[in-house]
């Protein structure tokens, strides 16, 4: 028995040490690559990796700022200093190709193609705008030093809790943000530390990140059916996610075209795990949310939900899908980074303080005003365009009349659709506060004119029993004057 304890005691230990030597780590390689970026000379033309940046004959670049000759945004570079792109990108796998002497100043010529035309470009070589950066990722930044103080602050409290601990692995993994915020250079391709090391935090990292939240949501709120029963099994998660990844970027190195299409495939294989792992998360958290029973678990389970709702529902509507539809995003990024925090505080509510508010309320009203928002939206911009249609076809002229009508008919829609979907939602998602409420307002309204003893006490009891369900009621009318008899005490106590 003492052995046991004993051996406890030295995994906790252990089980501290790890992740905070891995959060040194973290903490440690992202500011050798802020160290790097800010005391080398670099080109400023980022490579937006979220992009398909990566071309048979050259990159996409964003110049981070622009100058009267310099780079403009989705120029192809296609060569440097008189080599091919695709030679640079070779030489970074070739330790023994010696590293050009970049120096402050330096000018090189890029070949690139603009629209459709072919030209030089001499590129100035000069230190990293950092305030362009802090004022078009600051969002981005909020979200990974929040996601790290609230991480830590729940790692302090409950050091030996195991979801604690990985909240706080997860948080510290986040690093990995900041270096995305400060963006590959081009020139980290002819420097090559800078790139394996943006290599390192972003895909490298990107696989722990989803890893740890996948085994996040095989203990919280109470270790999963399988993490139950192979306890020793866990690390097949993160064995897995490598595995798939050099699995993947393996087969497309022979299906690619060439070295510059291959590397696409690394940010492919990340995407397509981190879609595999969070299928694999919801699917978790709906298991233990039907098996556990216990209030108190059911309602960390919420607060995560909601989180997961607000962060990744919203990134998607906000963020995702309007390029496909608009062409550009709704949200900057920085906003986009505000809306994201959200959910590590969730995690860190259901972790600490799961009865700090009243979640179910805040769920409800969240699916509420989302619905409504985007259902008056759509009503908004089919009146629009089916009144200026209207108005093309009879004068032949458009007016600023449309948008004041269908103004005022999504004021005179708000409150029925508000009251509609409410109703829905609660039909749906809170059928049992739904039919308490239904009960109790038929109830009132029935007992307005009804004065037989016998029917009120039966409607009553029909009351209670539809929205408290006990298991046992005994009616009782005390007449006037008289004290409880023992036998209807002792049926009242039991």
């Amino acid at each position: 028995m003492g052995t046991d304890i004993h051996n406890a005691a030295e995994n906790r230990v252990a089980g501290r040490i790890a992740v905070i030597a891995i959060a040194v780590v973290m903490l440690l390689t992202t500011f050798a690559y802020i160290w790097l970026h800010l005391t080398s000379p670099v080109d400023g033309a980022r490579l937006e990796t979220t992009r398909l940046i990566w071309r048979t004959d050259g990159v996409v670049i964003t110049p981070m700022e622009l100058a009267p000759d310099g780079l403009r945004p989705d120029d192809l570079v296609m060569a440097v200093g008189g080599r091919s792109v695709a030679d640079w990108v070779r030489a970074l796998f070739d330790p023994k190709f010696p590293q050009p002497d970049l120096h402050f100043g330096q000018v090189l010529e890029y070949d690139v193609q603009r629209a459709g035309q072919r030209l030089v470009v001499p590129v100035t070589y000069g230190k990293y705008p950092l305030g362009g950066l802090i004022a078009s990722r600051w969002g981005v930044l909020l979200f990974a030093f929040a996601s790290q103080i609230i991480g830590t602050f729940v790692f302090l409290r409950r050091p030996d809790d195991p979801p604690a601990r990985l909240l706080f692995l997860w948080s510290w993994l986040g690093w990995n943000s900041c270096v995305w915020a400060m963006g590959l250079q081009f020139s980290d391709l002819l420097g090559r530390t800078g790139f394996w090391l943006y290599s390192f935090m972003i895909h490298g990292v990107w696989l722990l990140y989803w890893s740890v939240a996948l085994h996040f949501s095989f203990v919280f709120p109470k270790k999963s059916f399988l993490a139950e029963r192979y306890p020793g099994k866990i690390f097949l998660i993160y064995l897995a996610a490598f595995l798939f990844y050099f699995l993947y970027i393996g087969i497309a190195w022979f299906n690619a075209e060439n070295i510059l299409v291959w590397l696409s495939s690394w940010d492919q294989a990340g995407y397509l795990l981190a879609f595999v792992y969070q299928t694999l998360m919801v699917t978790t958290i709906i298991r233990n949310y039907r098996r556990d029973q216990d209030v108190g678990s059911r309602q960390k389970i919420r607060w995560v939900v909601f989180g997961a709702f607000v962060s990744g529902f919203g990134g998607l509507i906000l963020w995702t899908i309007p390029p496909i539809i608009l062409g550009r995003q709704i949200i900057s990024a920085n906003l986009l980074g505000i809306l994201v925090t959200v959910f590590p505080v969730t995690i860190a509510i259901a972790i600490l303080r799961h009865q700090l508010f009243d979640i179910d309320l805040i769920i409800n009203r969240t699916l509420v005003y989302s619905l409504l928002t985007g259902i008056l939206a759509l009503i908004y911009f089919i009146t629009v365009i089916v009144l200026q249609f209207a108005l093309r076809t009879i004068t032949g002229e458009e007016s600023q009349i449309t948008v004041a009508v269908s103004t005022l008919v999504i004021v005179l829609l708000f409150n029925p659709l508000r009251r509609g979907t409410q109703n829905s939602i609660d039909r749906r998602f809170y059928r049992r506060k739904y039919n308490a409420q239904q009960t109790l307002e038929a109830f009132a309204s029935g007992m307005r004119n009804e004065v037989e003893l016998d029917q009120i006490k039966s409607s009553l009891l029909v009351a209670v029993e539809k929205t408290l369900q006990p298991e046992k009621i005994v009616p009782w009318l005390r007449p006037s004057g008289q004290r409880l008899s023992a036998q209807i005490q002792k049926e009242m106590k039991e």
